[in-house]
């Protein structure tokens, strides 16, 4: 079993070379996590193809590694030294964090929304209805596949790969508490949601992580 510190995603500054595969790569060992060992291959040393491993990764020298995924039959690590996934924000859907402020590429443009690839490995999904401050007319002409875009997580499905992203600014950027949870929720809180639904005894407000509440029909003013 790795140790619980070794999981993927997780990056160590100065990995130590034990022992290097000429044919295969790297052998290293992670610092701070109870002598685990990782591996990095040969194909994950650069984003630039290596053919033979010189002397900037001989016996001895560190370098600065990322976890990519765990090999548990060998007790290992694997990990990369290539310096777009060390860059990268997240590598899994684990990683990504509700609320936060991301950046990514238009995909495609789907009659229920916009994909936006947010790194290699993950992608999210823009409802319609959160386009924009108000319903986007014709979103075809004004997202490009291929265009970058900045948006918020709203909410994320790791078990599902699902990350659902907002561009409502004034509800994502607002200076009002941010419900997360229903336990954030305390009388008199005064906070931002958005209109989901408008129903006979009232209109249903949603917050991050699909948290949903109530105006009751007699409080819309």
């Amino acid at each position: 079993v790795l140790p619980v510190g070794v999981r993927v995603g997780t990056t160590f500054e100065s990995a130590e070379v034990v022992r290097v595969d000429a044919k295969l790569g790297l052998y290293l060992k992670l610092p701070g996590a109870d002598a685990c060992t990782g591996f990095a291959h040969i194909s994950r040393l650069s984003d630039e193809r290596i053919d033979k491993i010189g002397r900037k990764h001989s016996a001895g020298t560190t370098h600065q590694c990322r976890v990519v995924s765990h090999s548990l039959i060998d007790g290992m690590a694997n990990v990369s030294l290539e310096e777009s996934l060390l860059a990268a924000p997240f590598l899994t859907y684990s990683d990504v964090t509700v609320g936060s402020a991301v950046s990514g590429k238009i995909i495609s443009v789907e009659p229920y929304g916009v994909i936006v690839s947010l790194t290699d490995r993950i992608r999210g999904l823009i409802p319609s209805v959160h386009l924009g401050e108000l319903l986007v007319k014709n979103p075809e002409t004004k997202f490009k596949p291929g265009k970058k875009v900045k948006c918020h997580v709203l909410s994320v499905d790791a078990a599902k790969s699902r990350v659902v992203l907002s561009m409502k600014t004034s509800f994502c950027e607002s200076d009002t508490p941010r419900i997360m949870q229903y336990s954030d929720v305390k009388p008199g809180t005064v906070c931002t949601g958005f209109i989901s639904a408008i129903k006979d005894f009232g209109c249903i407000l949603t917050f991050f992580n699909d948290v949903h509440g109530l105006v009751p029909r007699d409080q819309l003013g």
